[in-house]
């Protein structure tokens, strides 16, 4: 009776299926290892998107500080503290804004509507030092003063002087004491410190010049391209009109 023998076969078999299985792992441990690299791009990704947003609002919040004269990181704490209150902090330091030309307004004319409900409030526009006082200085000033009025008072006489965004208008009513304790949370805890700012300006400073040294790098290349490109275009239209005839 003939057997055959199959031995050989099955040797060969079992090879190919350690071979297979080992290949199937290479390429999982493959896709895994892509997995995270796709990861990781995508996350450092994010956080350049996210620095660069930061440094772009810090930008912002600088300029507002110099226009208003009041240091970056108070400035930052008064939008932190709307924010706090569900506020928007760009509200809040819009308000700033106004109560500085509410303060300038009073000073430059004394019969202005603006000089007349600072004086009503018994609102002083100058410091000790005789200098104009800055918004910050006035918004805590304004709510002294309007602490012992009724809400709807209180409320009339804020939106008097400019100051309109309803969550500065509730910081306000929250008395000098609880606004001042606010600030000072935040100014200690969350706002940006004078030396990240400069470290934030920095860098965007120099974001600006890699952007203008692309932006000059792409011109370059359009201008070294045009004549080739001009020449393909003439050499087309001329091959049309040879088909046209």
């Amino acid at each position: 009776r003939f057997q055959a023998d199959t031995s050989g076969a099955e040797e060969g078999l079992e090879r190919t299926e350690k071979k297979t299985d080992s290949l199937g792992n290479s390429f999982a441990g493959l896709a895994a290892r892509a997995a995270g690299v796709l990861t990781a791009v995508l996350s450092a990704g994010q956080a350049i998107s996210g620095a660069i947003a930061r440094a772009a609002d810090v930008e912002a919040l600088n300029r507002t500080s110099e226009a208003l004269g009041i240091g970056i990181t108070e400035l930052d704490a008064f939008g932190l503290a709307a924010e706090r209150m569900g506020g928007d902090a760009q509200g809040a330091r819009d308000s700033l804004t106004d109560m500085a030309e509410s303060i300038g307004e009073a000073l430059q004319d004394v019969e202005s509507g603006r000089a007349k409900t600072f004086a009503a409030l018994g609102i002083s526009l100058r410091g000790v030092n005789g200098q104009a006082k800055d918004a910050i200085t006035g918004i805590l000033d304004l709510a002294d003063a309007v602490q012992d009025m009724s809400r709807e008072e209180a409320i009339f006489r804020i939106k008097e002087l400019g100051i309109t965004d309803n969550r500065t208008v509730e910081m306000v009513l929250k008395g000098r004491k609880e606004l001042e304790r606010m600030l000072a949370t935040q100014k200690e805890a969350n706002a940006i410190t004078k030396e990240q700012a400069e470290r934030a300006l920095a860098f965007n400073a120099s974001l600006n010049t890699l952007r203008q040294g692309i932006s000059a790098g792409a011109n370059s290349l359009f201008d070294w391209m045009i004549p080739a490109l001009q020449q393909g275009v003439e050499w087309l239209t001329k091959i049309v009109d040879w088909v046209s005839e």
